[in-house]
């Protein structure tokens, strides 16, 4: 139950080398460490050689700079924090390789799966982008965040309930959705992420009811229901946000549910 967990860790944390971001990397650690935190995880949006999204991820030139600056403060507070080089990234089939060559190679520790859109004709495309057509995003968006998690490159799913952003209500087609997602979860035992970037956003208006983009409690209901690992998703932004955590709002909407909740990863044989 949340009440239970034990809460002083953040895996999931953008820098402002995404554009949508602020802060300098090390503001991040100080406000994790004035938090109590033991565990902090960097893991920006990946940068992908060839694709330029300004606003959404940095360019694929900031990578050294990433590693780098990451690497000193594992070192400058080894004593203080357990901090880890990661990345959020989508299911792209392109790039898989580099994404083993990443992790193979040490250059980072984990990735978590954060499924926003694809790649059609070297141009990224967002699900949310084709509102016209919900239930043709709603089956992509299933079929690749399941590919994503069969493929064992990732620590957990951010957000696996994304689709709930543009696709308007809990009908029988979500729940199919995410009888298929929560299937393959389980037979992967890979963590799902109750991500609170919802939550800052506020309600929304979804036809005749408010509700936060996600998390949406009808998925984790269908969660509730196995024994799949759950994890808190701060998907810091600022570094205020890693002290005005909406725990209260999750407590609120999510709190009765018997959830699996743990409070660390392991990936690599290492925690």
């Amino acid at each position: 139950m949340l009440k239970d967990l034990v809460f002083d860790y953040s895996y999931h944390n953008h820098t402002a080398r995404c554009g949508h971001a602020v802060g300098r990397d090390e503001q991040y650690v100080i406000q994790a460490l004035s938090q109590g935190f033991h565990v902090y995880g960097f893991s920006d949006h990946i940068f992908l050689p060839g694709i330029s999204q300004p606003g959404m991820r940095g360019d694929y030139s900031l990578l050294d700079d990433y590693l780098s600056s990451v690497a000193q403060l594992k070192k400058h507070y080894a004593d203080k924090l357990k901090i880890y080089t990661a990345f959020e990234a989508e299911y792209l089939p392109d790039y898989l390789h580099y994404y083993e060559n990443l992790l193979h190679h040490h250059q980072v520790d984990y990735l978590i799966l954060g499924q926003h859109g694809y790649i059609e004709n070297q141009r990224f495309v967002f699900y949310g982008s084709h509102y016209w057509e919900p239930a043709a995003m709603l089956k992509r968006y299933t079929a690749d965040l399941i590919a994503g998690i069969n493929s064992g490159l990732f620590a957990f799913v951010a957000h696996p309930d994304l689709f709930m952003s543009f696709y308007p209500v809990f009908d029988e087609e979500a729940r199919q959705a995410t009888i298929e997602i929560l299937e393959a979860a389980k037979k992967m035992n890979i963590p799902l992420e109750i991500n609170l970037g919802g939550v800052r956003r506020g309600l929304q208006d979804y036809y005749v009811t408010q509700r936060y983009d996600y998390p949406v409690r009808e998925f984790w209901v269908e969660v509730s229901k196995t024994t799949i690992p759950v994890i808190i998703g701060v998907d810091a932004h600022h570094p205020d946000e890693l002290s005005n955590i909406p725990l209260a709002a999750i407590e609120k909407l999510l709190g009765d549910l018997p959830l699996n909740f743990i409070n660390r990863l392991t990936f690599n044989n290492r925690e």
